[in-house]
């Protein structure tokens, strides 16, 4: 039961930083059409 609330946290963990690093590259792609808009 453990082992399996782990396995759900690290999934969970590992979806949470690629969302962020999906977020985090999009902000980076505006703000550099923004740049070029400027």
């Amino acid at each position: 039961m453990k082992t399996e609330m782990k396995i759900k946290r690290q999934r969970l963990v590992s979806f949470l930083l690629v969302m962020l690093n999906s977020i985090t590259s999009t902000l980076q792609i505006l703000a550099n059409l923004g740049a070029l808009l400027v």
